[in-house]
């Protein structure tokens, strides 16, 4: 059998390259700023001006045309959705469920913000959200995204965290947002018959349909069948959790990293997307029938975490501080600042301790770009 490593693409891939012309059902980045812009828009709201010390990444985002520049720039402004560490965009990347809602929940706090800091309640107090175990991390965001019913417990069970978002719920959860904050209008009952405008892709041109592949084993055919294996390209052991989406169709599951796609007829056009948490995605044309074995290796996540102290009675940097990430140690510089770096995106355990002051113990995330945190600590009394 015939094993095809692929990681080139990888890197095309996430620098908004694309094999293929199609346009694809799952949610890209530069979906997500379009739907950003298309819920603020619908609510006239305005992003407010940037702070004297916030920089405008995408000034220089390269990978976006000009005619969308300005749009990242707004919600760069508004810290509600920014770019990556080498001042690119990357639109045609792939959102997954956890990092779509984490955003989602940054601009639902924010447009409370602009009603005047109060989230309008749409469900009773009592009415807890039932959070996944593997949601824990996200709990506020999704408390915030619950209390307005922008999420419910049936629309999370139908999702995956890891998952790529899929356009058709997608689109439900930014008219829920609309539904949300917009206010009643008069001889209006409901706001239900808004719809959202299509979103707009970063590949526009069309394309013939590509054909249908079957996903779930009740409807495997008898046929031949492309075995799909997917591996960590530093350790190569199995990603799990991982997914494949052919032709804009997920496969079913594999709890092993390795997956069975009955193939069409050969000679058949697949576009293969591969995603999972904490690795970079890779976009791939496949021809049916040249392969009976393809073995992907996707490169993991590394982002850099900067910690900033300082003093919480005069904003003064905290110098020579004990700051520990997860089983990593370091200390503050001159400037009171921490910097670890080739960390996983996702949440950390952060923990501070510095003569005079308090000790610190908070959970930060780092998005796959790398993020910056200015934590300020308490003075002990009597220091």
């Amino acid at each position: 059998m015939a094993v095809a490593v692929a990681v080139a693409a990888a890197w095309m891939f996430m620098t908004g390259g694309s094999p293929s012309s199609a346009t694809p059902v799952y949610l890209t980045r530069l979906d997500l700023a379009s739907s950003m812009e298309e819920v603020i828009a619908h609510l006239g709201l305005e992003p407010g001006e940037a702070t004297t010390t916030h920089r405008f990444a995408s000034r220089a985002y390269s990978d976006v045309r000009a005619d969308r520049r300005a749009l990242l720039e707004r919600l760069d402004r508004t810290a509600l959705l920014r770019g990556f560490a080498d001042r690119s965009f990357r639109p045609a990347t792939p959102v997954r469920w956890g990092e779509a809602l984490f955003h989602w929940g940054r601009l639902v706090r924010w447009l409370g913000e602009q009603r005047g800091g109060v989230l309008p309640r749409r469900v009773s107090p009592g009415q807890n959200l039932e959070i996944p175990a593997a949601w824990a991390w996200l709990r506020a965001d999704l408390d915030r995204l619950a209390r307005v019913e922008v999420v419910d417990a049936p629309l999370l069970a139908d999702l995956r965290l890891e998952a790529v978002v899929d356009r058709a719920h997608w689109q439900e959860i930014v008219a829920r947002t609309i539904q949300a904050f917009q206010p009643a209008k008069a001889g209006s009952s409901s706001s239900s018959s808004f719809r959202p405008a299509p979103l707009i892709s970063s590949v526009s041109t069309p394309v013939a349909p590509t054909p249908k592949v079957a996903t779930t084993p009740e409807s495997l055919p008898v046929g031949p069948v492309l075995t799909i294996e997917v591996r960590d390209s530093i350790n190569r052991q199995p990603v799990a959790g991982a997914q494949v989406v052919v032709n804009g169709r997920p496969l079913a599951p594999s709890p092993n990293g390795r997956f069975q796609l009955p193939l069409p007829v050969a000679g058949s056009p697949l576009d293969l997307l591969f995603t999972a948490a904490g690795h970079a995605s890779l976009r791939l044309r496949h021809i049916a029938g040249t392969r009976s074995e393809l073995s992907i290796l996707l490169k993991p996540l590394r982002a850099i975490l900067t910690l900033r102290l300082q003093s919480a009675a005069d904003r003064q940097p905290v110098r020579g501080a004990s700051v520990k990430v997860g089983d990593r140690l370091a200390a503050s510089d001159g400037r009171g600042q921490a910097v670890f770096r080739g960390l996983g995106p996702g949440y950390h355990s952060v923990e501070v301790a510095a003569s005079g002051f308090q000790p610190m113990r908070q959970l930060v995330f780092l998005e796959e770009s790398g993020s910056t945190r200015l934590l300020r600590l308490q003075p002990q009394l009597g220091q």
